[in-house]
């Protein structure tokens, strides 16, 4: 073959490479656009759809290869196709990390969410746990009134029921005093267990307040970085975009110099091509 056909057939060869690369990456750009990930499981996708095109690119890669060898410019056809591959592979990293990036903040947004639920639930529930705690005091100081009360009621009726003589008499109000006494103190002792126990649910009423005021300022500064997170998230989405809309322009101003070379030549060729003579 004439080597100038040679050369001018190998051009569309080269061209076609990386227009195809190009349309292949805006595909995968058009599912997963930039901070566009909206759940988990899209997430996931993206990842397993990233590495397949990883896997795409690189089988194509070697069979482009080949057929740049069998052109007349091989060399410029493997620098495309080389550029192609690297530009297909960063749009394909591209999706992969941000995937991830956001499959990691959104396990971490729930295991937050979950650990503030319980917390919350444990505040909601402390309260109710307080006033039953001194409910059961007063139950049990009453419990303990009431029993003082039918024993006093009993030693009195026993007094009354026995005839005593005048010394034993004496010596019985004695017993008698001395267990009231020691009902009284029994009382007291109870009394100031259930003080302790009411100071104990005041103190407890306490932190539970403190942990709500706690838990509201955690929720604010979680929700902070959350914002903070996101527009990190935006400024690095559209850097993301920019390179991306920089490497596109670059291969197709690439391929339009290439096609524009390729005619000026073809036509520099067609006009040293010398007229045939008249017969």
């Amino acid at each position: 073959m004439d080597p100038l056909l040679k050369y001018f057939s190998s051009l569309p060869l080269a061209v076609a490479l990386v227009l195809s690369a190009s349309a292949a990456q805006t595909t995968l750009r058009d599912r997963y656009p930039v901070g566009g990930f909206k759940s988990v499981d899209q997430a996931a996708q993206a990842v397993l759809a990233a590495q397949a095109e990883r896997a795409r690119v690189e089988a194509e890669f070697i069979v482009q290869r080949r057929l740049c060898h069998q052109t007349f410019l091989t060399t410029s056809c493997l620098l495309d196709i080389e550029g192609s591959r690297r530009e297909h592979l960063a749009a394909a990293n591209a999706v992969e990390v941000e995937a991830n990036r956001f499959r990691r903040e959104a396990q971490s947004a729930e295991r937050e969410r979950k650990l503030a639920e319980d917390e919350r639930q444990r505040v909601l529930d402390a309260p109710q746990d307080a006033i039953d705690r001194a409910a059961n005091v007063r139950a049990y100081n009453q419990k303990l009134a009431d029993h003082a009360q039918r024993e006093r009621e009993r030693l009195v009726e026993a007094a009354a029921a026995v005839p005593t003589p005048p010394e034993r008499a004496e010596q019985r109000a004695q017993r008698l005093a001395e267990r009231e006494a020691e009902l009284t103190k029994k009382e007291e002792d109870a009394a100031a267990r259930g003080a302790q126990r009411q100071a104990r649910a005041d103190s407890v009423t306490r932190r539970i307040r403190e942990r709500e005021v706690e838990s509201a300022r955690k929720e604010k500064e979680q929700a902070d970085q959350a914002a903070e997170r996101q527009l990190l998230a935006r400024q690095q989405a559209q850097k993301i975009r920019d390179a991306e809309i920089r490497q596109a322009n670059t291969a197709k101003k690439r391929a339009e110099n290439e096609a524009r070379r390729a005619q000026e030549r073809k036509d520099a060729a067609a006009a040293a091509v010398p007229a045939p003579a008249a017969r």
